[in-house]
């Protein structure tokens, strides 16, 4: 049974305590979608396009009318890194082994973000998140301009066009 507000737990002590401990949160970071529902640990898969999806509906009805305009702000983050971890890669424009992040905010709401290797294109995984967001925010607003907004690390032609 679903209880977000942790208000139906098997033991009292537990009632209006989030599952946030160590282990449920081990348990979403390994699962994998295709092996969560068998897994004998019952670990808790991320639909990450799920979860954007959930933070663009969230935005979308956060307003009581329409705005006259909306700017998506695409941004990386280097995201350093402390050891030998899988994946980690020393990026160009910084001294150390990191991940590189790609986040997508309108205004202070954040609709999408993606722990990404640093060994890709800044602007690598843009695309996909426009095509996902643009047609959601003009299904309920369409007459809102839209604007992208990015670095010099979002600047590509096939993005542009």
């Amino acid at each position: 049974m679903v209880d977000p507000e942790s208000q139906r737990r098997p033991r009292a002590r537990d009632e209006g305590k989030d599952l946030a401990a160590s282990t449920t949160l081990l348990r979403l970071e390994l699962a994998h979608p295709d092996i969560a529902p068998d897994d004998r640990y019952k670990r808790i898969a991320l639909e990450g396009r799920e979860v954007d999806d959930l933070s663009t509906t969230r935005f979308l009805e956060a307003h009581n009318e329409a705005p006259k305009e909306v700017i998506l702000d695409f941004d990386t983050t280097d995201d350093r890194v402390h050891g030998k971890q899988q994946g980690r890669f020393g990026h160009g424009h910084c001294d150390h082994d990191c991940y590189m992040s790609l986040y997508v905010f309108a205004g202070g709401q954040l609709l999408g973000a993606r722990l990404r290797t640093a060994d890709r294109d800044g602007a690598d995984g843009t695309l996909d998140k426009l095509e996902r967001l643009v047609p959601r925010i003009r299904g309920t607003w369409p007459k809102t301009c839209i604007i992208v907004r990015g670095d010099s690390g979002s600047c590509r032609e096939w993005l542009m066009a």
